[in-house]
């Protein structure tokens, strides 16, 4: 529903020539537990990049050479509208409108076996392993670094990848990405890939409880 949206975010939708595309989206993103604030940065850069997307060319290097075209420029530009062409990839991935090209890289036969495990002994639906796989393909592209080398990979790395995705997601969904990491860091030790453990990543929490001191009373706060 529109109403439920922040009035920054029914602002946008009010005033887009886009209102109908932008406003699918941030229902999806809304799914996917984004925070409001990021969903917002998202529809408006995407915003930027629809009138150069003709719906008939929705390919993976189109995608990519009208959000490049548009993020372009300022140096800190491009960083963040790669942020929303991955997101949105993932969209039109999720609703059938983009096709899912066949993953060629360096740890593509892992990946595969991964899921291979998730579905045939762990028993995860459909959806849980697509979401283990949007994580893992993210964090071999913004953690693993330009040298791909998982044997060079330390929690440090994970940490910061972590930190990155923080930025971008409630600490809800942040919490989902760290399992999703854990369980694939465990794999890989399993599978040799690595040759140590790199699973003690800790959990973000999902509620924080605060307590000012009250010197006037002494009260203390019940955990």
């Amino acid at each position: 529903m529109v109403n439920d949206f922040p009035s920054n975010t029914r602002a946008l939708l009010a005033r887009s020539l886009h209102a109908a595309e932008l406003k699918a989206f941030a229902l999806w993103l809304g799914g996917e537990r984004y925070a409001p604030q990021v969903v917002q940065r998202h529809l408006l850069r995407l915003e930027q990049v629809l009138p150069r997307l003709a719906e008939s060319a929705l390919s993976a290097e189109h995608l990519h050479a009208a959000f490049a075209a548009v993020g372009c420029g300022v140096p800190s530009r491009p960083l963040v509208f790669n942020a929303t062409e991955r997101v949105y990839a993932r969209y039109l991935l999720a609703t059938g409108r983009l096709r899912k090209e066949t993953d060629r890289g360096p740890h593509a036969q892992l990946c595969a076996a991964y899921q291979r495990q998730l579905f045939e002994l762990r028993g995860l639906s459909l959806s849980a392993r697509e979401h283990h796989a949007m994580t893992v393909s993210d964090f071999l592209v913004r953690g693993l670094g330009a040298a791909q080398d998982l044997c060079a990979l330390t929690i440090l790395d994970i940490e910061r990848y972590v930190a990155l995705r923080s930025r971008e997601l409630s600490r809800h969904s942040l919490q989902h990405v760290v399992g999703h990491l854990r369980s694939f860091m465990r794999f890989c030790r399993d599978q040799g890939a690595i040759n140590r453990s790199l699973d003690a990543i800790e959990t973000p929490r999902t509620t924080a409880v605060s307590c000012r001191p009250r010197p006037s009373n002494g009260l203390r706060c019940r955990p």
